[in-house]
């Protein structure tokens, strides 16, 4: 038998969100593909929140929501392979990479196409994306979607990420195209409660219910993957439940909100809006390091 020569995908995730380590991973996937590589998703023996309870470690975390992106898993390996363990960096090759300063993207952009291909949900989670989406918008409502992020994203303003809009921005342009576009019903994505209250007072029941998890009052110096919510198996549901946001407004009409990775994997799942627009702010923090880099006393 023909040895396999395998990519065994192996970054560790201490706080990044789901959305990122998605699309992290499929640029080690399609960097392994590119170099004649089979790789293999390894979110087993490498650190990220989303283990079911009690199964750090155990489990392979990737195959709770998506197959493996050439069929073959850990376990397939055999001893005479050839195997190759990735650089325990987000990205092998910038020009696999999908920089959120790309969007707003066409779903026809070639590299959206390469992306999507290794977008593989298993059976589970496609059954239960394609029922909740159906009985949250269905198919006869004309709906907004909006994604808007706040808590740790404003506390820390980590260091060159995207510059998050104002809710209050985000308002103002969703009342505008309310007018302009005879919109039915709003579908809010945000992990923020006070930010979901926000829009409720001002939208009322044109709001699509959004069941996700919500946090309200985090403490300033931490980031969501350091705070314990007592909710059994919380952070793989949670991990679920966000996919299911980032789903249904791939599925909307029009839509609008800020650049983070949620909205990069907004792009890989729809075919298309009739009207978005995405707020270009910048990034946080990076004037404030470089001047401290340059600046900072030498010993």
């Amino acid at each position: 038998m023909e040895k396999k020569n395998v990519y065994i995908i192996a970054v560790s995730h201490a706080t990044d969100g789901f959305a990122a380590i998605v699309k992290h991973t499929i640029s080690h996937i399609i960097y392994a593909i590119n170099n004649n590589m089979i790789p293999i998703v390894d979110l087993k023996h490498y650190k990220n929140q989303y283990f079911k309870d009690g199964r750090e470690y155990k489990d392979n975390v990737w195959e709770y929501f998506f197959y493996q992106p050439c069929g073959i898993s850990l376990d397939d390996i055999k001893e005479d392979d050839n195997v190759f363990i990735s650089y325990n960096t987000f990205a092998t090759n910038k020009a696999c990479s999908f920089p959120v300063s790309k969007l707003p993207i066409s779903p026809k952009d070639p590299l959206i196409a390469e992306y999507k291909k290794y977008l593989n949900f298993n059976s589970e989670i496609k059954t239960f994306l394609n029922k909740e989406c159906s009985n949250k918008i269905g198919s006869d409502q004309n709906v907004l979607g909006i994604i808007c992020r706040g808590t740790d994203y404003f506390s820390l303003q980590p260091y060159c990420h995207p510059i998050q809009p104002k809710p209050q921005d985000i308002i103002i342009k969703a009342k505008q195209l309310l007018n302009e576009y005879n919109i039915d019903r709003i579908y809010l994505a945000t992990e923020d409660d006070n930010i979901y209250k926000m829009f409720i007072n001002q939208f009322g029941n044109i709001i699509i219910p959004n069941t996700q998890f919500k946090y309200s009052d985090i403490p300033p110096n931490k980031y969501l993957s350091q705070i314990k919510v007592n909710r059994q198996n919380h952070h793989y549901t949670l991990a679920k439940e966000y996919l299911l946001s980032l789903y249904i407004l791939s599925k909307c009409n029009y839509f609008i909100g800020g650049r983070t990775s949620g909205t990069s994997l907004v792009y890989l799942m729809t075919d298309g809006f009739d009207y978005e627009y995405i707020w270009d702010l910048g990034y946080y923090n990076i004037f404030h390091k470089l001047k401290n880099k340059i600046f900072k006393t030498q010993i």
